[in-house]
């Protein structure tokens, strides 16, 4: 016997009446406890005992598909009329783990319902064909098979991703799952959850996660890095750096809040001056340093304007471009230097801005910090140029109508995009004639650091 066991199954032999009952303790998905007891002939037993050394330490769903044969096999054989000792235990491990199954999952109310009515079933089935397809080369039929499956479950999972036994996607409406990802054993993804890639060449670019993870839902894990074993997503976070074992990560971007079970704090590891490293490390160009200042400056208006923390905002306009002398071309900018600035301390929010402030990167703008730096990059290298052309490369006294006049004119600073301009401000949430006068006087009082006056 056992008490509060995880899962209870037996198995009969009417013929002579020989009963056995499996109890079994279980955690996170394998079995590390088993028991049972026995009515009937000493073959019987023997394949209970047997039985019991058989089910520690494997999974569920292994145990759910036991073979008759199995169970035979490691009491080390039966004779013809004894033989349905082997099939009484066999069946009574199948109910037990199949009891156990069901009651990770409380709004099953059968086996029945979870065949017809869970498409994160359905779509784990379909994926095993459709992965093996992808493996032997049919290309073509496997993603029409992953195309079907997404139809008629609403969850993508590609081809050629690699998915662990004791995967539940609960609900599942609107999960997807890259090409590259990699899910270990018994994870949980709930709805919406996107297992997505940052690169655009033919390499691991989606994440990995490891064994017993749960991603709560509308999350998402953007890179190829590793979530480890035993972690925590919590809904609607966006991951975008590694996440050590048994750690809770919460947000936008994700930050570890804790981790084996002790509290993580979020402080700023890198100040400015730090950041200001960084940049001249890496932005030799003079130019490109007056750029970053002059960001730098329009960020923290803003970040004065909202309320909002002036060093956090300022050092995401500071680092925005800090890469680009090395990696000019997408998409290895800004997604390499996001490596570089996740390794020297900063903040996630400030990485995560910078990754967002490219439209190609993949990551959306959530924050009023990633909207803010969208919307300063651009305009304020623009009315920078508009400075450069005045008399003494002065800004003061540069008008807001002066810079209207030359956003139209597509001969000017041809390299600045005017739709991110327009953009920009739209997303901001702000008019673009006070965003312009804005940025104006956040240069102005600026001016002397960035060459402008």
């Amino acid at each position: 016997m056992m008490r509060d066991p995880d899962g209870v199954g037996e198995g009969e032999y009417k013929a002579c009446m020989d009963l056995a009952r499996f109890y079994l303790r279980v955690r996170d998905g394998r079995v590390v406890e088993a028991r049972f007891q026995t009515y009937g002939c000493g073959p019987t037993i023997a394949a209970s005992s047997a039985g019991t050394e058989l089910a520690a330490g494997q999974r569920l769903e292994d145990l759910a598909a036991l073979p008759d044969a199995r169970v035979e096999a490691a009491v080390g054989g039966l004779p013809g009329e004894r033989r349905h000792a082997a099939e009484v235990v066999a069946l009574a491990i199948r109910a037990a783990a199949r009891d156990a199954l069901r009651r990770l999952d409380p709004a099953a109310h059968s086996a029945l319902e979870v065949v017809f009515c869970y498409p994160g079933v359905h779509a784990i089935w379909l994926h095993r064909p459709a992965h093996w397809l992808w493996r032997h080369g049919w290309f073509v039929a496997a993603r029409f098979l992953s195309h079907l499956g997404r139809f008629l479950t609403g969850i993508e999972i590609h081809p050629a991703a690699r998915l662990g036994s004791g995967l539940f996607i609960d609900h599942g409406m609107g999960v997807v799952i890259g090409e590259t990802a990699e899910v270990g054993e018994n994870v949980t993804l709930l709805h919406g959850v996107t297992l997505g890639g940052t690169s655009l060449k033919k390499e691991k670019r989606h994440p990995t996660l490891a064994d017993n993870v749960v991603v709560g839902a509308g999350a998402g894990i953007f890179g190829a890095f590793t979530i480890g074993s035993g972690s925590r997503i919590g809904a609607g976070s966006v991951v975008v750096r590694e996440v050590p074992p048994n750690s809770v990560v919460v947000g936008v971007p994700g930050r570890i809040t804790s981790r084996d079970g002790q509290r993580v704090s979020g402080d700023i590891v890198i100040d400015r001056d730090g950041a200001w490293s960084i940049l001249t490390e890496f932005t030799k160009s003079d130019s490109l340093r007056k750029h970053a200042l002059a960001v730098e400056a329009s960020m923290r208006a803003y970040a004065a304007r909202y309320g909002e923390d002036q060093e956090r905002w300022g050092m995401a306009g500071m680092l925005h471009d800090f890469d680009y002398e090395m990696h000019p071309a997408a998409p290895q900018h800004p997604m390499k230097g996001a490596e570089i600035l996740l390794s020297r301390g900063a903040p996630d929010s400030v990485v995560y801005a910078v990754l967002a402030h490219a439209d190609y990167s993949g990551y959306p703008r959530v924050s009023r910090l990633d909207r803010a730096l969208y919307a300063c990059d651009e305009l304020s290298g623009f009315v920078t140029a508009c400075a450069l052309v005045r008399p003494g490369k002065a800004i003061a006294g540069l008008e807001t109508g002066s810079v209207r006049k030359k956003l139209k004119d597509k001969a000017f600073a041809r390299t600045v995009n005017r739709d991110d301009v327009y953009r920009g401000a739209v997303e901001l949430g702000v008019d673009l004639d006070e965003h312009i006068g804005f940025v104006i006087g956040a240069l102005t009082a600026a001016a002397p650091r960035i060459g402008l006056g």
